[in-house]
C-alpha cells in the first residue's frame, strides 16, 4: 500500500473541511497537559452542535470532507461512538472518518467493531502511556491491519523527545502509518515548570495561547531520526503557521454557513459590513455596541452588504464605516469585532 504524505483527515483539517465532535470529556489518561475544557465530564460537544440531526443539517450546507471523533478519549463512549459513525456514514458517504484514543481502555473487539461500521482511521496518543506500552503497541498493530491508516498524535515534549526517539523502531514494528507531531502547547497545569521556556501566540487573531519555544526543535529532532534511520511511516508537524492556516479556512467555512444577507466573507475568512450610521448615533457608541451581539442588534438596520455601500453612500451624509467580524467558531456564538473604520 502507497502512503500518502498525510492522512486524509489532516487534509481535510487544513482545508477547513473537516468536523470534529467531542462524544465525551471522560479519559483514562492522566496527561498534565490535557486541554480538554471539560475534564472528566460525559458530554457531547461540537462546533455544529451536540445533536447529530441537527449537525448533520448544518453539514449539509457547508462542503465537508472528513469528520473526527475525540474526546476524552470516544472509545469510553463505545455505543455512541458507534452509532454516530453509522448515523454520518449514512448520510455523508464517501467521506473520510477517524477517531481518537490514548489506548489505555480500548479493546481489540473494539477497534474491529469500529473497522466494520466504517471508521477509517485511529490515531493513538502515545504520551499518554509512557510512548511504547506494550498493549497500546499491540492495538496499534491491530490497527494497522483493520483500518485505512493508523497513526499516532502526539505533542512534541522537549524533554520527551528521546523517549519519543527510543519507541519509533516499536512503531514501525507495529505497522504505523503516520507520526503526527503538534508543537507543545503550555497549559496552566504545566506553567509552573516550562514558563521559563513559554512563547506566545495569538491564533485566530484573537485567541492567546502559551507555547514551548524548544518544541519545534523537538519535532525536527524526531523528524531528523525518522529520515536517517529511513522509518517506513509519514511524519506530518502540526506546526503553528499550519494552525494558523486551519484556522483561517475553519474561519471561511464558518463564515459561509453564518453570514448574514448584509455580510460579506472575505479571503481571510472575516465577514464585513458597511454601517451608514444616523448623525445621532456616535463612533464611539457604535464602537461600543459592535462589541456585543445585544448592541449589533440595535445597529443591524443601518448595516449594509459592502457591495450596495457605493448607491448607499451617494445618498448619505458620508458616514459610512467599514466593519469586520471575526465569524462565530460554533453555532450560537458571538461575532468578534475586528475592525471598525471610517470610510473615506
Amino acid at each position: 500500500m502507497t502512503v500518502p504524505a498525510r492522512s486524509p483527515g489532516c487534509v481535510s483539517c487544513q482545508r477547513g473541511e473537516w468536523l470534529c465532535v467531542f462524544l465525551t470529556y471522560r479519559c483514562p489518561g492522566a496527561c498534565s497537559f490535557c486541554p480538554a475544557p471539560f475534564r472528566g465530564e460525559d458530554r457531547v460537544v461540537s462546533s455544529l452542535g451536540s445533536d447529530p440531526t441537527e449537525i448533520a443539517a448544518h453539514l449539509s450546507k457547508i462542503r465537508v470532507s472528513g469528520l473526527s471523533f475525540s474526546g476524552g478519549d470516544c472509545f469510553l463512549a463505545y455505543d455512541r461512538l458507534l452509532d454516530w459513525l453509522a448515523f454520518f456514514r449514512n448520510r455523508l458517504p464517501g467521506r473520510y472518518f477517524w477517531a481518537y484514543t490514548s489506548g489505555l481502555r480500548t479493546t481489540e473487539a473494539q477497534l474491529r467493531g469500529a473497522a466494520e461500521m466504517g471508521l477509517n482511521e485511529v490515531r493513538f496518543n502515545t504520551a499518554a502511556s509512557g510512548y511504547d506500552a506494550s498493549g497500546v503497541m499491540r492495538l496499534i498493530r491491530t490497527a494497522s491491519s483493520l483500518f485505512d491508516h493508523a497513526a499516532v498524535e502526539i505533542p512534541a515534549i522537549p524533554e520527551d523527545a528521546g523517549r519519543v526517539i527510543e519507541a519509533l523502531p516499536g512503531l514501525a514494528r507495529a505497522g504505523v502509518h503516520f507520526l503526527n507531531l503538534h508543537e507543545f502547547f503550555i497549559t496552566e497545569n504545566e506553567w509552573p515548570s516550562k514558563r521559563a521556556f513559554a512563547g506566545r501566540h495569538v491564533l485566530n487573531e484573537v485567541s492567546g495561547l502559551w507555547y514551548d519555544l524548544r518544541s519545534r526543535a523537538a519535532m525536527e529532532k524526531i523528524a531528523r531520526f525518522c529520515r536517517r534511520e529511513r522509518m517506513p511511516f509519514r511524519v506530518h508537524r502540526c506546526t503553528l503557521r499550519r494552525k494558523d492556516i486551519q484556522m483561517r479556512m475553519r474561519r471561511r467555512s464558518m463564515g459561509r454557513l453564518l453570514r448574514k444577507p448584509w455580510e460579506r466573507l472575505d479571503a481571510g475568512g472575516f465577514l464585513e459590513t458597511v454601517a451608514a450610521l444616523p448623525g445621532p448615533v456616535s463612533e464611539e457608541e457604535a464602537r461600543a455596541a459592535l462589541r456585543c451581539e445585544k448592541g449589533r442588534e440595535t445597529l443591524q438596520r443601518y448595516f449594509v452588504h459592502p457591495a450596495r455601500a457605493a448607491k448607499v453612500r451617494s445618498r448619505d451624509s458620508g458616514r459610512m464605516f467599514r466593519v469586520r467580524f471575526l465569524p462565530p467558531m460554533e453555532v450560537g456564538g458571538e461575532r468578534t469585532l475586528i475592525a471598525f473604520k471610517r470610510l473615506v
